[in-house]
């Protein structure tokens, strides 16, 4: 009976101990990490680190995750992925990993607004010294830099900050095209003056 009881202390400790380490594996399985960046932003007179991840399923399927580490007196509230114009987030979720003591949003969701679209995320309150669970979206959409957004309150005060992410941005060759268009419809204004 003995013996059963050390096996037993044993499998939980190793079931802790696992559970703890694999920060990144909870999101669907079988992608590739193809991008990542981490960007400090300060935020109540200190900082917030947001790391942010991409990963590629398919030719056409991205899952960009993000994580918080507050640095920041200022407890966050707040997080926003902002979309570039005709990008779209199809799904949008978190990995909760209690084990690790990362702190769970209380909602989110995929916010469509006059053509963008913004993915949003409301935490009670993610304190100084405490990691968000990791946000994540899908997306048709390859990445690019984006911007985030975070927000939080100290003593009454509202303090705001923006960084760098990736997100799903236009490909370089929309953009060029988009160019063309536009210097072309500038050129036939003109003429017609």
């Amino acid at each position: 009976m003995v013996m059963k009881n050390k096996i037993t202390k044993w499998t939980l400790a190793a079931f802790l101990i696992a559970a703890s380490v694999i920060p990144v594996a909870a999101m669907p399985v079988g992608g590739s990490l193809i991008a990542s960046n981490s960007d400090t932003i300060s935020l109540g007179g200190s900082t917030a680190t947001v790391d942010s991840y991409v990963y590629q399923y398919s030719a056409n399927q991205y899952i960009y995750s993000y994580q918080i580490v507050s640095a920041s007196p200022a407890p966050i509230s707040f997080f926003s992925v902002a979309l570039d114009s005709g990008m779209t987030a199809t799904s949008a979720s978190i990995d909760s990993n209690p084990f690790a003591g990362w702190v769970d949003p209380v909602f989110w969701q995929i916010i469509n607004s006059g053509g963008t679209q913004s993915v949003n995320y409301m935490y009670n309150a993610l304190a100084n010294s405490q990691t968000s669970s990791l946000m994540w979206f899908s997306s048709p959409d390859a990445p690019g830099m984006g911007t985030a957004s975070v927000f939080g309150s100290l003593s009454g005060v509202p303090h705001y900050s923006e960084g760098d992410v990736y997100a799903p941005a236009p490909e370089p060759a929309t953009l060029a095209l988009l160019g063309i268009g536009i210097g072309i419809a500038y050129k036939r204004n003109r003429n017609r003056v």
